[in-house]
């Protein structure tokens, strides 16, 4: 009697973390998996040596609008940051409780979706968009200003160079470390645009 289609069921299917990028043949493109701070996550490389991380802390990068003003946090700061608190980058990365008495609380970029123990992984609902890679190898930190230069369209984390009567300071966002990590080195931009009248 031949196998009739309801009577195979899907299996999922599993890999092993790889411990470099493979790759691919000419024409060809490779899914895998591979570790990213002690997690598993699915990448992509093709035949041009072209990488892209799908996932991220079990969440897709890039995925929908609502998700591109959702980003996972690490909380920074002394004490579990409560639910529905407004939340500001420090230098390195993490997240600590927005407010006005202190240096790295003073620019909140969100608001904690549930509360965050310390050192814990939790979501900020985002005041602006998260453009993840954007910031990539460019030297900033985050929690930096990020402004658009005078004259190259360049992004830039200072106003010092500005200068003439016409001027228009556009600050167009706030650098971020990476989704849910720490790192001295900010990749993510979250657009937050804001015109400055020059004093």
């Amino acid at each position: 009697m031949p196998i009739q289609p309801y009577q195979l069921a899907p299996q999922p299917q599993s890999q092993d973390a790889q411990a470099s990028d493979p790759t691919p043949a000419a024409n060809q493109g490779i899914s895998y998996v591979k570790t990213v701070s002690g997690k598993r996550e699915l990448f992509f490389k093709n035949d041009a040596g072209d990488v892209v991380q799908i996932t991220a802390n079990g969440q897709v990068v890039g995925g929908s609008l609502a998700e591109a003003f959702e980003k996972p946090m690490v909380n920074g700061d002394v004490a579990t940051i409560p639910a529905g608190k407004p939340v500001s980058i420090k230098g390195d990365g993490s997240y600590v409780l927005g407010d006005s008495d202190s240096a790295d609380g003073q620019e909140p970029v969100g608001i904690t979706l549930a509360s965050v123990a310390v050192s814990a992984v939790g979501s900020v609902a985002l005041f602006g968009r998260n453009m993840p890679g954007v910031l990539t190898g460019l030297g900033f930190a985050p929690g930096d200003d990020i402004f658009i230069d005078e004259a190259s369209g360049q992004y830039t984390n200072t106003v010092a160079g500005f200068t003439g009567d016409d001027d228009s300071i556009v600050r167009i966002g706030v650098a971020a470390a990476a989704n849910g990590v720490t790192s001295a080195n900010a990749t993510d931009l979250i657009m937050m645009r804001e015109v400055l009248i020059r004093p």
